[in-house]
């Protein structure tokens, strides 16, 4: 046990307190969960003796502790898991690494406990505190918790020195390795139903922070702070080498030591200063982040998102660079389904060093299809191969790699470029490393890190920069247009109608002139789309019913290859990440409508109408020009309604249907031959509008398609209720009385004046009279959700207003079939 500094005296404190040094906390930040889950924390101020005798009374659960005892950890994690505290504040009311702003206590947890520690405590400390047992305590193996207040508070970066002094003093070794943590949460006390529970509580003035700080030559320098790496060595010594681990992880961990990620991916997030040692750059401790042969960090600095974890290089990248991603992600997600994994493969895989180990750990897999060499009829191309007139070795040139990707059998004529965009494509029945199916495929990053493997391996060629450039000038030398070539080997139309009735043979929409119409303008929207990239197309079919029906399933059979379902609403919020989902495709699913907010909507209208996109890919130097060559359909679960603004629907095709799919019906021959029906009406000149009457029908569609009110039924009888002639000039008190002696807007015996149908209403007539509120106005939202309930029962804002004596100056609205007259 080590020297602290003299235990707390309260006579010396108080004359300290008189002098004006410092005044003692009257309350200590605390944050609350109701369990270890928890994803909102709450931040409050307790008062100590608040807080004390929150301690005073544990918690029990049902089992004895004989069976907590006999419990699988799993099970005893979830027997003890209840109540629970950061001594502290979190920012955000969010507990996770880099979030406590600050320290109000010391809390430390004593898993190697024994009957000395609290006078041990009591002897070399001497401060407020209190100790009690953890809910795994026994006679026969004590643990305990200390929780030592405050004279301030202290920062995250204060609190890791200022935890590992104490436990130092108190001797180090009875203390979890992890208990310094500033964001690890702690129970309140609970204990197993017969199990003893004693509060050990100690009065005099809070601990000094500065008194215990100034212990260190610099409490700011991680090298002098005691235990450091809290353990870290021997989990070092003990983790398996993470370059043997299988997929992207271990490919990283292969192509980049810690320290070269740090070099190359967090230089400002880390500075060197030292062998072995950074300084997280966001903290105000330094060499704090210690690196273990070059496969492990581990941080100490507090505020590090990374700190107290023992990081692979891979993980260590992942956190800093995609970390933000995991803010909503729940406190016991498994690392490899964190958003933030998902977007660090992605990434990693695009990295040269990487995808090249990704490369050889699959050719390692298959290593004889890999290196079987296909038959050359003619190899007299080799010749005039450029060599190292020294060693005869042929050279990383650009002409060399020209000549292999010209003449090798396994490459030759293989690289094609889509016409209508950057993809470049492999053609043929197979590649040196894989097959194609179909006989095309996708060129991807992968294959690039194949070709460069091949290049090494069959003709020791290795130059990145020069293989790309040869691969892309190949493939730009070959324009590809798969989707063209696709309908351009479309059989002949039999002349059997089969478009228009697409939804309804195969999935029982409603027989009718306008079903029938949106779905022919759907299809021929996307050959028309297909055939002249960019054309104006900025409708969308909805195709509304019960999940399980097959709505995506038709969609899928009638694109093939070219249809999608990755695109999301919230990638609509991103401009660049939904073009890029939409290149490569033809039929473009939409789905989740359900209760989009009315700014999703809007996005959704404004995505629809661009026909080109204009972004920069990611790799590429510049920005391009993208012209749409797909059509966007979506899909909705949710037959309450789903639109919500009500004047702005006239881009949705709304569509029931009421079966599930014709499955049976849906061959190849059948979806090629609604195909070359489609092209036959789009070069007979469809038009891809609608108009007269049903353009109508397609308002009428998109009301029953509005998110339903519940007020709407009463809106609807108070405007079909009849008023007395002259009723616009009637004073509020008469208006009042009139609608008091209707009970649900009926008649009443002996009405004023002549009754006639409303043929206009205002809002303040509806929120007062209909809705029953008070007559003060009603707010924004108000307004506009009474307004959307109007528009969906047919009454249309007429652009004037009127004079109401009850009301004065109101917008006025009018049914829509009537002509104002």
């Amino acid at each position: 046990m080590g020297d602290g500094p003299a235990p707390a005296r309260g006579g010396l404190y108080l004359r300290e307190l008189q002098e004006g040094v410092r005044a003692l906390p009257k309350d200590y930040a605390v944050a609350t969960a109701q369990g270890r889950r928890a994803k909102a924390w709450r931040n409050k101020r307790m008062a100590w003796d608040e807080f004390s005798a929150w301690m005073r009374e544990p918690r029990r659960t049902p089992e004895t502790a004989a069976e907590y005892a006999a419990m699988a950890k799993a099970e005893r994690d979830a027997a003890k898991d209840g109540p629970c505290y950061v001594a502290g504040y979190l920012e955000g009311g969010r507990r996770r690494q880099g979030s406590v702003a600050r320290r109000s206590m010391v809390v430390l947890d004593a898993d190697s406990s024994d009957d000395g520690l609290w006078g041990d405590y009591l002897m070399l400390v001497g401060a407020r505190a209190l100790m009690y047992p953890t809910h795994s305590s026994t006679a026969a193996s004590p643990k305990h918790r200390l929780v030592v207040p405050l004279a301030r508070e202290v920062s995250a970066d204060e609190y890791v020195p200022l935890a590992l002094k104490l436990a130092e003093t108190l001797g180090a070794e009875r203390f979890d390795a992890t208990t310094y943590q500033p964001s690890r949460l702690m129970y309140a006390p609970s204990r197993s139903m017969d199990a003893p529970y004693e509060l050990m509580e100690c009065g005099g003035d809070p601990l000094d922070p500065d008194e215990w700080l100034a212990l260190y030559p610099d409490w700011r320098d991680a090298s002098c702070w005691p235990l450091p790496g809290c353990g870290a060595r021997s989990r070092a010594d003990k983790a398996p080498d993470p370059r043997g681990k299988a997929g992207t992880v271990g490919a990283f961990c292969r192509a980049h030591s810690v320290e070269e990620a740090i070099e190359g991916f967090l230089a400002d997030v880390y500075e060197p200063c030292g062998e072995g040692r950074w300084t997280y750059t966001g903290g105000s401790s330094y060499g704090g982040a210690v690196a273990y042969e070059g496969l492990w960090l581990y941080s100490n600095h507090a505020t590090d998102p990374a700190g107290g974890q023992l990081c692979n290089a891979y993980d260590l990248v992942r956190i800093h660079r995609f970390g933000e991603l995991d803010a909503e992600a729940k406190p016991d997600t498994p690392v490899a389904s964190l958003p933030s994994n998902r977007a660090m493969r992605e990434w990693a895989a695009g990295l040269e060093g990487v995808s090249l180990e990704l490369a050889r750990a699959a050719a390692d897999s298959a290593h004889d299809d890999f290196l079987a060499e296909p038959l050359e009829a003619d190899d007299s191309w080799k010749k005039d191969l450029e060599k190292d007139p020294r060693t005869g070795a042929v050279l990383s040139s650009a002409g060399n790699i020209g000549l292999v990707l010209a003449h090798d059998p396994g490459l030759a004529g293989r690289l094609r470029r889509d016409v209508e965009g950057d993809a470049i494509y492999a053609v043929g029945e197979t590649l040196p490393w894989r097959r194609l199916p179909r006989g095309c495929s996708l060129w991807g990053d992968g294959d690039d890190a194949n070709l460069r493997i091949y290049l090494e391996t069959r003709y020791g060629i290795v130059n990145k920069a020069k293989v790309d450039d040869a691969v892309s000038h190949f493939a730009d030398a070959a324009p590809y247009d798969p989707l063209g070539e696709h309908l351009a080997s479309l059989p002949e139309w039999d002349g059997v109608p089969r478009a228009e009735a697409l939804l309804v043979n195969l999935m029982g929409a409603e027989d009718c002139a306008y079903v029938r119409a949106v779905t022919r303008k759907t299809l021929c929207g996307a050959v028309r789309r297909a055939l002249h990239p960019g054309c104006k197309f900025d409708y969308m079919l909805i195709l509304e019913g019960a999940q399980g029906l097959g709505k995506s399933s038709l969609l899928a059979a009638l694109a093939g290859e070219w249809f999608t379902d990755a695109l999301s609403l919230e990638d609509i919020a991103h401009a660049k990440v939904a073009a890029e989902k939409l290149q490569g495709a033809w039929i473009v699913e939409v789905a989740e409508l359900d209760g989009m907010a009315k700014a999703s909507i809007e996005r959704l209208k404004s995505f629809l109408t661009t026909s080109v996109d204009n972004y920069r890919a990611a790799y590429a130097r510049r920005a391009g020009r993208y012209r749409r060559r797909c059509i966007i359909v979506g899909t909705v679960n949710n037959l309450d309604g789903y639109l919500r603004d009500a004047t702005g629907n006239r881009r949705f095709w709304p569509v029931r249907v009421a079966r599930g799919l014709d499955r049976s019906a849906l061959d190849g021959a059948y979806v090629a031959q609604v195909w070359a029906e489609a092209l036959a009406l789009e070069a007979a000149g469809e038009p891809l509008y609608l108009d007269g009457s049903m353009e109508d029908e397609a308002r009428r569609r998109q009301r029953e398609a509005m998110e339903t009110d519940p007020r709407e039924g009463i809106v609807q009888a108070y405007l079909d209720a009849p008023v007395p002639e002259g009723f616009a000039s009637w004073t509020l008190e008469r208006r009042e009385a009139h609608w008091a002696a209707r009970e649900d807007f009926g008649a009443a015996p002996g009405a004023e004046g002549a009754p006639g149908a409303r043929c206009e209403v205002s809002v303040m007539e509806v929120w007062h009279e209909a809705l029953r509120q008070p007559k003060e106005r009603p707010t924004r939202a108000d307004s506009y959700q009474i307004a959307a309930i109007l528009r969906k029962l047919g009454w249309e804002p007429t652009g004037g207003t009127r004079t109401l004596t009850a009301y004065g100056k109101v917008k006025i609205y009018r049914r829509s079939h009537d002509d104002g007259n």
